[in-house]
């Protein structure tokens, strides 16, 4: 970070910010454990911060977008209208240059946050927006989260087959990757939504 400022290498920088705030997340940039820094959302966000000051700066707008998101993300559900904001955000920039990343993670993570709040209608109409552009981009992870997610959603609305579909969906994404808590998530889904088929 300190040689790509001494350079003024502005891409350089972005990229080394959002993986210093994203270690601070605890994001799994690396199986290797040493590479992970303790959960710290709040100084996560001082390089979101700086990351999204330099994007704008130089209008990257998919610099932006991906900043944005982080900083929804360094948000709890205590601060759940804030987070929204940042998504939303995130989302006009993203639209507006047609960059198919920022729409899909934001999307993503807009259904996420009305899921976790219940507010499940909501969360499909996001979801079911952010799939087709994972699956175009071939973002397995992210794809196979979202269906959880949504499965999630159909399952509390009480759209049983929808939800079994989704869980089903996720599964075999889950297990390719080796994800076992997306594994778990998807196994967990499948059952609970055979069970509500089943009364």
């Amino acid at each position: 970070l300190a040689v790509a400022r001494q350079l003024k290498d502005r891409h350089a920088e972005i990229c080394f910010l959002e993986l210093i705030g994203a270690g601070f997340l605890n994001t799994w940039l690396r199986e290797d454990p040493t590479y992970r820094q303790p959960l710290n959302q709040e100084k996560a966000a001082e390089y979101f911060e700086q990351m999204l000051a330099i994007a704008r700066e130089w209008g990257y707008g998919s610099d932006e977008a991906l900043a944005l998101n982080y900083l929804g993300n360094t948000c709890g559900i205590e601060q759940i209208e804030k987070r929204i904001a940042y998504f939303e955000q995130a989302l006009a920039i993203s639209q507006s240059d047609q960059d198919l990343r920022g729409q899909s993670y934001a999307l993503a993570n807009l259904g996420a946050t009305f899921t976790a709040i219940g507010d499940y209608s909501k969360a499909v109409l996001y979801d079911e927006q952010a799939l087709p552009l994972l699956r175009a981009r071939k973002d397995q992870q992210a794809e196979g989260l979202t269906l959880v997610v949504l499965g999630t959603s159909y399952e509390a609305l009480g759209q049983h087959q929808k939800s079994l579909d989704a869980f089903e969906s996720a599964l075999p994404i889950a297990r390719d990757a080796g994800d076992r808590a997306l594994e778990a998530g998807a196994l967990n889904g499948i059952a609970t939504a055979n069970r509500g088929l089943n009364q």
